[in-house]
């Protein structure tokens, strides 16, 4: 007990040596930039204040050229490179192997005032500028000198500072320790924290890969930094052994980030200030919360299905069947066909059977994606009209899709064809009456790719899911310009919060894990909506079964629990249709999932309330504790 009591001094020394450093009030230059905001600067040193009417301000951001960043393994101030990468992709998922180069350092910096709200700032060879943007928002913009393709820009962080947001990661809520690169991926099937590079590659995920990848982060210091453009990007969150400051790296020769201040509203105000610039969802129609129930394999199933929820008082508002464009078994599961039109054998008139169901109160959903598999019509169709992604040669890109056919993706940055698709999409609303889809996948762009607009695949790969997202919002709000329908989305960039009016979880695994099962669910739900993806559903209970059992009835039970008290209450048959677990399984699991189905459905006004909240103001429905009591 005697050497026990001795060690505890020595152990409350050696943890107070952990301790980073809080950030210090150095003296310096200030610059008033308006809205709230100010620039303090040395000869060595950058300091972002909020403004309070003292002669020091609160301080968000400071920037040293001094050794404790680097001692973080971080370069300082700012500092750029020229680097080497091979980067290798298999089924949309990407690993980035960059040779190791060294950073150059800047050792000063020079501040040069342009006018009011304007500043000029000189680092070594690097140069840039300080503007504010709006109230609480200012643009930081920084370029490395002419031949590099790497820059970055450290702070310092507070001793007891935490980071949220960076999209739909599943691992946790609060990301400091970690370097989080921003990327929009597949996910894999089920995640892992890699140990090499190759680690499970390409059929396991690392626990970083996601589909919706956003580049903001924000700080428990009451702010939010968003990177600007669509460049592949890496967050350094106090991940050093002294955890004394964090960085933000694009692979690029600029560097552009918005830093937007709460104030006394915290984060937020942050989040309203942020989705103010990327966007805000459209206030989903009230049908989207109440329950929605998946039906597949034709017209007569999907119409008994109808009929057996009436009869169970179960007040579904919703069907949603993916094989409106047809499906068959394949690899020990259910393969859509990859289409945009109705498969006449399934659903022989399908717009009497989609009457049939509203006549019913329920609205109909189907699913697509942006696959041309080769031997469709719409192959032969892109390839004659020129519609397709093409590679380095001008000639159609083709590699592998999710079911191994060769497959092409559309060059959606080309006004015609984004016209011929909306052509299907119209046909799908106005003649076979769909309320809208599954607007899947989106994350597959391969970076040899040249678009029509000029852009190459690394610069076009995150924005591609906007994309997509936005040829289906724009033609749903023509067709129904009250807003009566809606489309989900798995992936997304900056700006998929303002296009699409759900965002769903992806594809988990039908099993408990943390990283990829039920239990991934939430973090995904808080991370997105502290990312500006306000209104988020996911799949009960699952989809894919790779590896693991499919879904059991005590997964099944718990996972409809979540989904009651979620946003939006949605089913899926999974990969293995059929084999699942299902809502009718036996009668003591239709008469729970009614249970909490009706539970849903009573909560319409609170949930309700709280998405009119978000489409006005971008506060989520799920939210992260630190919103009400940081």
């Amino acid at each position: 007990m005697m050497q026990r009591r001795a060690l505890l001094p020595l152990l409350a020394l050696a943890l107070a040596a952990c301790e980073p450093t809080p950030l210090r009030s150095l003296q310096g230059t200030r610059y008033e930039l308006g809205g709230g905001l100010a620039l303090v600067a040395g000869e060595r040193w950058i300091r972002l204040e909020r403004t309070t009417g003292q002669a020091s301000g609160v301080a968000l951001l400071e920037g040293t050229t001094a050794d404790q960043a680097t001692a973080d393994g971080l370069p300082g101030l700012l500092a750029w490179k020229q680097a080497q990468e091979e980067v290798r992709s298999a089924f949309g998922m990407y690993v980035f192997d960059e040779k190791p180069a060294p950073w150059t350092r800047a050792e000063g910096v020079e501040v040069r005032v342009l006018g009011p709200g304007r500043l000029a700032l000189q680092a070594g060879a690097a140069s840039g500028s300080v503007e504010v943007v709006s109230e609480g928002v200012v643009r930081v913009s920084l370029s490395a000198p002419e031949g590099q393709n790497r820059i970055l820009q450290s702070f310092r962080c507070d001793a007891h500072e935490r980071f949220f947001g960076l999209g739909a990661l599943s691992h946790g809520v609060e990301h400091r320790g970690e370097t989080i690169p921003v990327w929009v991926s597949e996910q894999g099937i089920g995640k892992k924290r890699r140990q090499t590079l190759l680690d499970g590659f390409p059929l396991q995920g690392d626990i970083h890969d996601r589909y919706l990848a956003v580049p903001v982060v924000l700080s428990s210091r009451g702010f939010g930094l968003l990177l600007e453009g669509s460049a592949r990007s890496r967050f350094h969150l106090c991940t050093g052994a002294a955890g004394a400051s964090f960085g933000v790296e694009a692979s690029a020769p600029r560097l552009s980030y918005l830093v937007i201040d709460g104030g006394a509203g915290g984060l937020a105000r942050v989040l309203e200030r942020l989705t103010a610039l990327t966007g805000r969802p459209r206030l989903p129609p009230p049908w989207a919360f109440g329950p929605w129930l998946d039906a597949i394999q034709g017209r007569a199933a999907v119409l008994d299905t109808a009929k057996r929820l009436r009869a169970a008082r179960i007040p579904a508002s919703a069907l949603w069947t993916e094989d409106w464009i047809g499906g068959y078994p394949h690899l020990d599961g259910y393969h859509l066909r990859y289409q945009w039109s109705a498969d006449a054998t399934l659903y022989p008139d399908l717009k009497g059977m989609t009457a049939a169901l509203r006549a019913q109160g329920f609205r109909f959903l189907g699913y697509l994606n942006p696959f041309l598999e080769e031997g469709s019509s719409l192959w032969d169709e892109a390839r004659a009209g020129e519609h397709a992604v093409v590679g380095a040669d001008g000639k159609p890109l083709v590699f592998s899709d999710p079911s191994f056919k060769n497959t092409m993706l559309p060059d959606l940055s080309a006004p015609r064809t984004v016209d011929w698709l909306k052509g299907y999409l119209r046909t799908a609303v106005k003649e076979h009456g769909l309320d809208g889809w599954m607007a899947d996948y989106g994350e597959w762009l391969p970076l040899e790719a040249r678009l029509r607009d000029g852009t190459g695949g690394q610069e076009a790969h995150n924005r591609y899911p906007l994309l997509w997202q936005r040829a289906h919002r724009e033609l749903l709000d023509e067709l129904r310009p009250d807003g009566d329908y809606l489309f989900f989305v798995r992936s997304g960039w900056t700006g998929t919060g303002g296009l699409a009016p759900i965002v769903w979880a992806g594809d988990q695994q039908t099993e408990w894990g943390e990283l990829d099962g039920i239990a991934s669910v939430i973090p995904i739900m808080v991370n997105s909506g502290m990312s500006g993806i306000p209104i988020l559903t996911h799949d009960i209970a699952g989809y894919s079964s790779q590896g693991v059992p499919t879904s059991s009835k005590e997964l099944f039970f718990r996972w409809t629990e979540l989904g009651a008290y979620s946003p939006i209450m949605r089913t899926h048959h999974g990969f293995a249709a059929g084999k699942n677990w299902a809502w009718d399984r036996d009668a003591e699991t239709t008469a729970h999932f009614a249970r909490y189905a009706q539970l849903h459905a009573a909560l319409f006004p609170y949930r309700y309330s709280l998405a009119l909240e978000a489409a006005t103001r971008g506060i989520p429905i799920v939210r992260h504790l630190a919103l009400h009591y940081p």
